[in-house]
């Protein structure tokens, strides 16, 4: 840990890259280096300045920002700065660097949203006022627009255009018991934290939140990427939101805080504290996908035909692989081995479930972080579809981050739009464990023709499965696909037969009447195998698909 020390009390922090600007009382404002743990430059204010709130780096750290009463002081930060004042007609409540990364917005006492840039005067780009029981949260800006965080009565997010500040939507917030504490954003989406720690998330076209959870109630919140920096009395905790998980708590007392990839810089009083914390490592999600979709040799699978104690009816025999070569050294090794051999045993699963469960081997932090690592984000699958990378879109469907049901029925669209290509890609979004609720709310989204549609490819996912060399794989197909078809139906029966598009229903039928018949004829070949005694156990086949093709009993 370095410390930085000032003689006049910090006023507040603002991260720009690798350096932050520091604000003071009397003693002005100073840029130092996380990297570096120096001060690199000092600007002493003009006696007649007198902050009144943080200084605010822009984006693109050009410009130094800092709110003087009614007025707002634009500094270059270089050697003999130079202040240009920008004036208006209310006290400066808040303010919050611009997207186009060299203007800031101030929040005026009038509940008013100013933009101020550094080659002219005030902006006459405004919103508001607001009216009397409404109050500005926070200024955000996501993928090209301006989110007002707005408290209220009931309370909303007023999404702008962020150049003209023209209305382009909004979102209604939760009512709750506790009052909204404050907001803030990065390209994880926009996250509203309540007074009690409760957060929602939210993303560009989404009207719902996408994730919450709860983390501690502190005073004040920093977000990088998907972590979360919450800064107490007496600790500052480092949650990542993506797994609604606490990843480190650092025991030192703070006012103010920054989050770097690999530092943190904490205030207290006079001090600054640079420390590292756990950090994001660089590995790249697609990286390890790569990793997982190399070819590797499938290990022998080995048959066991079982008998009941009165060797009348045999029980179903399991199919198991060999040991597998598993040697766990720590968590993330146990989980980074899982994760990257698709062949590996059950056993060594098991292994690693257990490992994972024993607080006093392992540091579920660790899991988190790998988590992280390999989980797609949603708009990167679509972007996979959109260019027709269809083999990398499968992968990442195999590591998606959880989808809602706005996401999963978009999906269902966009690959049944051009189904010829996209044939693999509907497959493994079917294949995949979605939340019952998530799965409910998509398919009930779809018209009464989507839904003839997908329950004629659903049949066809029945049938063709039966020819697939992975038996695994063949089997969750099989379930993720009945129990698709089942919702399908369910909420789609009159629908279906009002509209008279009946014959997805009728092929769907079909393929799990067939299944019954193969069911009967899997019965039949046990019994057959029963009478193989004595001389005829050399003619027995090594495996039980080859017995059930040599009798011509489909398998």
């Amino acid at each position: 840990m370095q410390t930085l020390r000032f003689e006049s009390p910090i006023i507040g922090i603002s991260p720009c890259k690798d350096n932050f600007v520091v604000g003071t009382e009397n003693d002005g404002i100073f840029v130092a280096s996380s990297n570096t743990y120096d001060i690199k430059l000092q600007i002493p204010l003009p006696s007649q300045l007198v902050p009144t709130g943080p200084p605010v780096f822009s984006k693109d750290g050009d410009f130094i920002w800092l709110q003087t009463g009614k007025s707002i002081q634009c500094i270059k930060p270089v050697q003999n700065a130079q202040f240009k004042q920008i004036d208006f007609d209310y006290q400066i409540k808040n303010v919050y660097p611009h997207s186009d990364r060299v203007s800031v917005v101030a929040v005026l006492e009038n509940k008013e949203i100013r933009i101020a840039r550094a080659d002219e005067n005030a902006n006459p780009i405004s919103f508001g006022p607001l009216s009397e029981n409404e109050s500005i949260i926070s200024v955000l800006f996501y993928h090209r627009k301006a989110y007002i965080v707005i408290d209220a009565p009931k309370p909303y997010i007023q999404i702008l255009d962020a150049q003209t500040f023209a209305k382009s939507g909004e979102i209604m917030l939760p009512n709750r018991s506790s009052n909204i504490y404050t907001a803030v954003s990065s390209e994880f989406g926009v996250v509203i934290i309540w007074s009690d720690g409760y957060w929602t998330r939210y993303t560009e076209g989404e009207s719902d939140a996408i994730s919450d959870g709860k983390v501690i109630a502190a005073q004040e919140y920093k977000l990088m990427q998907s972590h979360l920096a919450c800064s107490c009395q007496d600790s500052v905790h480092i949650y990542d939101l993506k797994f609604d998980a606490e990843l480190q708590k650092i025991e030192n007392p703070s006012q103010h805080i920054c989050l770097f990839s690999n530092k943190i810089v904490i205030t207290q009083d006079r001090v600054v504290h640079i420390r590292d914390w756990r950090g994001v490592k660089p590995t790249t999600s697609l990286s390890l996908i790569g990793s997982c979709s190399k070819q590797k040799p499938r290990e022998e699978l080995v048959l066991q035909i079982q008998y009941d104690d009165d060797m009348k009816h045999p029980t179903t025999a399991p199919v198991s692989q060999e040991t597998a070569v598993f040697n766990i050294k720590s968590l993330r090794h146990a989980v980074e081995s899982v994760m990257e051999d698709k062949f590996v045993s059950s056993d060594a699963r098991q292994t690693a479930l257990e490992l994972a469960e024993k607080e006093e081997e392992t540091d579920l932090r660790e899991l988190a972080k790998f988590q992280l690592l390999t989980t797609i984000p949603y708009s990167s699958v679509v972007r996979a579809i959109e260019n027709k990378s269809f083999d990398t879109a499968s992968m990442m469907l195999k590591k998606v981050e959880p989808l809602n049901s706005e996401q999963v029925v978009h999906l269902i669209r966009l690959l049944m739009s051009t189904l010829k290509e996209n044939e693999v890609v509907l497959t493994h979004l079917i294949t995949q464990p979605h939340n019952d609720s998530v799965l409910q709310g998509a398919i009930t989204s779809l018209t009464a023709q989507e839904a003839d549609s997908l329950l004629q490819f659903l049949s066809v996912i029945i049938r063709s499965r039966r020819q697939w060399k992975d038996f695994e794989a063949s089997l969750t197909a099989l379930d993720s696909a009945t129990r698709w078809s089942r919702i399908i139906i369910s909420s789609h029966l009159t629908g279906l037969a009002l509209e008279n598009y009946t014959t997805g229903l009728k092929m769907v039928q079909s393929e799990l009447r067939n299944e019954q018949d193969r069911i009967h004829s899997a019965g039949n070949c046990w019994a057959i195998l029963k009478n193989i005694t004595g001389d005829k156990k050399s003619d027995a086949p090594p495996s039980f698909m080859y017995i059930v093709e040599k009798l011509q009993i489909p398998e």
